[in-house]
C-alpha cells in the first residue's frame, strides 16, 4: 500500500516542476531579485534532473539513440550549471 512518503514526493516534484523555472525566468528578466531563491531553483532543477537520469535513463550500449535521453538529460545539467555560475553574484 502507498505510505505518506511517495505523495510527498509526487507534490514536491510537481512544485519543483512547475516553480523553478518560473523563478528562474522571472529573475533572468529582472522581474524579482533573489538570487538565493534563483540559485535554488537550479540546484533543485538540476539534483532533480540527475536523480531522473540515474532512475530512469541509464546508458545503454544497445545504440546510439537508446542513449540520447541520457544524453540530453547531461546536456540540460551542464546547461543549468552554466547558468548557475553565470546568475551568482561574486
Amino acid at each position: 500500500g502507498w505510505t505518506v512518503a511517495p505523495p510527498l514526493f509526487i507534490v514536491g516534484t510537481i512544485a519543483l516542476e512547475l516553480v523553478a523555472p518560473v523563478v528562474i525566468i522571472l529573475h533572468a528578466l529582472g522581474l524579482i531579485d533573489t538570487p538565493l531563491l534563483n540559485a535554488a531553483s537550479i540546484v533543485g532543477l538540476i539534483v532533480f534532473t540527475i536523480i531522473a537520469t540515474l532512475v530512469f535513463h541509464r546508458p545503454t550500449r544497445k545504440s546510439y539513440m537508446a542513449n540520447v535521453p541520457f544524453l540530453s538529460n547531461v546536456s540540460l545539467v551542464g546547461g543549468l550549471t552554466l547558468l548557475l555560475v553565470d546568475s551568482t553574484p561574486a
